[in-house]
């Protein structure tokens, strides 16, 4: 399969969230990993690539993967419609079982579910991670470098600083 060339525009948002994704520390880095994939997608033939991924992960191969990113997006999309309705997205407080008004009554079945549907989304998703690493590697992007600026600046985040210190771990 011959490398696809991927338009600047779709480029610079690919990279955009190749940097959201390495930056991520708050377990949702897999929402960027999955935007990523769906931008490149559309640059190939997916017959093509089907055969391609076939050859490389064995047969069957990329209907099971895609079988398996159709499930993700469906869980993501239903832990992001939750997660858009919380007031208090921080998670720093959690709402009492005991709620004293209707609005904190529902946020905090709002978060309950939000939980319960976020839950079933794995951290770890080998086939998705390959999917992604065999997009690139037949993709134009793959000598492309992700600049500075699209990764998060993790430290100026509500002007909290990352400490690499033994005895006070965590961020302060």
């Amino acid at each position: 399969m011959e490398i696809k060339s991927i338009q600047p525009l779709i480029s610079q948002m690919f990279l955009t969230k190749v940097g959201l994704f390495c930056s991520e520390r708050l377990s949702i880095d897999i929402v960027h990993l999955n935007q990523a994939i769906d931008l490149l997608l559309p640059t190939f033939d997916l017959e093509e690539a089907e055969i391609e991924y076939d050859k490389k992960f064995g047969e069957g191969s990329w209907k099971i993967v895609m079988k398996k990113k159709g499930k993700l997006v469906k869980r993501l999309a239903e832990s992001k419609l939750f997660y858009d309705t919380l007031e208090n997205k921080s998670f720093s407080k959690r709402v009492s079982i005991k709620a004293k008004s209707l609005t904190e009554t529902i946020q905090e079945i709002l978060q309950r579910f939000f939980h319960k549907t976020s839950s079933k989304i794995a951290v770890m998703q080998m086939d998705i991670y390959n999917l992604f690493v065999f997009l690139v590697s037949y993709s134009q992007v793959q000598r492309m470098q992700v600049r500075a600026e699209y990764f998060k600046n993790l430290e100026q985040k509500d002007n909290r600083s990352i400490k690499l210190d033994r005895n006070k771990p965590g961020i302060h």
